[in-house]
């Protein structure tokens, strides 16, 4: 009716946009640390807190693409500016 995109493919485009921006960073910018160091094996969420990570709804944004986030990270650091 409106002739919008779904918003479920606009959160998408930005959520893969802002992951772009951030592996695109130094490698020692704090962001870009805490997105890709392994989580510390006792770790777990908090109560109440949502089952999935942000890091999950990017793979799960990828499979469209058939890419790996480590994959990915490696073609948005060699991208051209």
């Amino acid at each position: 009716m409106t002739e919008q995109p779904p918003l479920s493919s606009i959160i998408k485009r930005r959520r893969l946009s802002l992951f772009g921006h951030i592996a695109r960073m130094d490698g020692e910018a704090d962001a870009n640390r805490i997105l890709f160091e392994p989580l510390p094996k006792l770790w777990r969420r908090p109560p109440g807190r949502p089952h999935s990570t942000w890091l999950e709804n990017i793979n799960d944004d990828l499979t469209s693409f058939d890419m790996e986030l480590l994959e990915t990270r490696d073609a948005a650091q060699k991208r051209p500016f």
